[in-house]
């Protein structure tokens, strides 16, 4: 087995969410890593009802604050019926910081269900951010 195939694991979040309800989903991370790709399944019947929203808490307990892993345009979240989306990113998140998912059905009728795989990498994490910050301060002079 390679080392690359060990480093990395791919986290699975999966649920059916009731009518009108908003689940979130959490995963504490163990180890400094990198969030290198996140792909979301909706599968067939909400027709844009499931909102989905993957995210990383940082800070200490009772005072975590939330970044959205996903930027998309006009939206804040993912929809979709019958999809499947995957998005390549770079996002450095450290040792007992949280990654999870947020959910909401906007149906007032049906449960549907959706996957989400966040697909991390033990090597990176704070090397990943600490390179962001260095060719950031590199621009300035």
């Amino acid at each position: 087995m390679s080392d690359t195939h060990e480093r990395r694991e791919s986290i699975r979040f999966s649920e059916a969410i009731p009518p009108g309800e908003t689940e979130t989903l959490r995963f504490e991370v163990t180890q400094d890593c990198t969030v290198e790709e996140i792909t979301v399944r909706i599968y067939k019947g909400p027709q844009l009802d499931l909102h989905i929203v993957p995210f990383v808490e940082r800070g200490e307990d009772g005072r975590r604050r939330r970044t959205d892993l996903l930027r998309t345009e006009g939206k804040e979240y993912i929809d979709g019926d019958d999809d499947r989306f995957t998005f390549a990113i770079e996002e450095g998140v450290e040792e007992d910081e949280i990654i999870g998912v947020e959910v909401e059905n906007t149906d007032d009728t049906n449960i549907y269900d959706f996957a989400c795989h966040v697909t991390i990498d033990r090597a990176g994490g704070t090397v990943s951010r600490l390179w962001s910050w260095v060719t950031d301060i590199g621009g300035w002079f």
